[in-house]
């Protein structure tokens, strides 16, 4: 018990930080949820042209909120968007992947399986918003395919969908998905992600831009459904829960909020239709982790 408390204290002592680096990621395949691949992101958060480009480096992106400003740089700025690090375009209904790096945050044999993780968020705006709301004042949420991580298990669900992660502890390619409503109104939104490491610390956040468009008639370009699998552990629990609804017709989603968690939408919902049931993910991992760490690791200070 002593052993405990001291690796889980010192556990919640680390400063974490993470951001989104993609906004518009390239899941067609098991393999590619392990690596990161520029080729495969078609679209940037806001004022990622700051930066050098290389996945993981921090630069502007990292931002832990301190106050009511709930994005990373304001919308507007110089060199929000460029033709290197373009806008992301979804269609209607799209299943949208996100990628991030895990800066050692990340339930493994390699760490600890006490780093903890206390939620990952993702919001969007009406239509044509010119400004951004307020934390936690984000009209719509969505639920994603990550499931929620349980403390104290190796798991790879909720911010922890790593599976790599123990190759490059710092820069480890993470993903999470979400599903765009199928009657969505085209035109532009703003997205809001964010996600909590230690409870009582600021929200670590990532604010981007996306043109919204009609669906045609090909597959929605991520297709793959939600998180890696950990050995011996069912994704059963997982399904995306439908998104949220709102009270105005024009921006009406077709499925019905969430009910738990404070996540769901404003509005009065409507009830989805019976969503198609998704594949089963493949195992990844060939062995069976062990929780049963019983030393500290000094590679858990963030990079």
């Amino acid at each position: 018990m002593l052993r405990f408390t001291l690796i889980f204290g010192t556990i919640l002592s680390i400063s974490a930080h993470s951001w989104i680096e993609c906004s518009n990621y390239l899941l067609t395949s098991e393999a590619d949820r392990n690596y990161w691949d520029a080729s495969k992101c078609l679209g940037y958060p806001r004022c990622s042209a700051s930066r050098n480009g290389v996945f993981g480096s921090e630069g502007s992106l990292n931002y832990q909120s301190v106050n009511d400003t709930s994005c990373q740089c304001n919308r507007g700025s110089d060199n929000e968007y460029t033709t290197t690090y373009p806008k992301a375009t979804y269609q209607q209904g799209q299943r949208v992947c996100l990628a991030y790096p895990s800066k050692n945050h990340v339930a493994d044999l390699c760490t600890s399986q006490y780093i903890p993780d206390n939620g990952m968020v993702i919001y969007r705006s009406e239509l044509g918003a010119t400004s951004d709301p307020p934390l936690e004042k984000w009209p719509f949420s969505y639920p994603n395919t990550n499931g929620e991580h349980t403390n104290g298990q190796i798991d790879y669900k909720g911010f922890q969908n790593c599976p790599k992660f123990c190759e490059d502890m710092p820069n480890a390619f993470c993903s999470v998905c979400f599903d765009l409503e199928p009657d969505l109104d085209v035109g532009t939104y703003t997205f809001h992600w964010e996600w909590l490491f230690n409870i009582g610390q600021g929200k670590y956040i990532s604010c981007w831009e996306a043109d919204v468009v009609a669906s045609s008639s090909g597959p929605t370009p991520s297709m793959l459904p939600m998180t890696t699998v950990a050995p011996g552990t069912s994704n059963d629990e997982n399904s995306p829960t439908p998104a949220p609804a709102s009270s105005s017709s024009s921006q009406s989603p077709s499925t019905q909020a969430p009910q738990s968690g404070g996540l769901s939408g404003s509005g009065t919902s409507t009830q989805a239709p019976t969503p198609k049931p998704a594949p089963t993910p493949a195992q990844v991992l060939s062995s069976t982790p062990s929780v049963q760490v019983t030393s500290s690791n000094p590679y858990l200070d963030c990079d």
